[in-house]
């Protein structure tokens, strides 16, 4: 696949072990563990690590189109504890989630 993609596998190869890229690599794993990453992908909000992050939507009218995006039916007790409080029953508005915390 690299070489169909026109990459110069020796040239890759002595820029990967330039001393320039390995202190770079070594820099960014050091800020990394600084920040508290410990793989990818992490996901700040509001300069804190969210664990498990997932987007969730209520809808009344378009579930297909969210299933097509990768969203799965939910539950009211997937909901985040504000939003929990605070759904209405009576609009029967059916919930999705997305964990965008691993590969799609």
């Amino acid at each position: 696949m690299t070489i169909a993609a026109g990459l110069d596998l020796e040239q890759w190869e002595q820029t990967r072990q330039s001393p320039e890229v390995r202190l770079k690599v070594q820099d960014d794993v050091r800020l990394g563990l600084q920040l508290g990453i410990i793989g990818t992908p992490t996901v700040f909000l509001n300069g804190r690590i969210i664990a498990d992050p997932s987007v969730f939507v209520l809808t009344t009218q378009t579930q297909d189109w969210f299933e097509s995006l990768g969203f799965r039916e939910a539950y009211v007790d997937e909901l985040p504890p504000a939003k929990k409080a605070t759904y209405d029953q009576k609009r029967k508005s059916e919930i999705y989630i997305l964990d965008i915390s691993s590969e799609r």
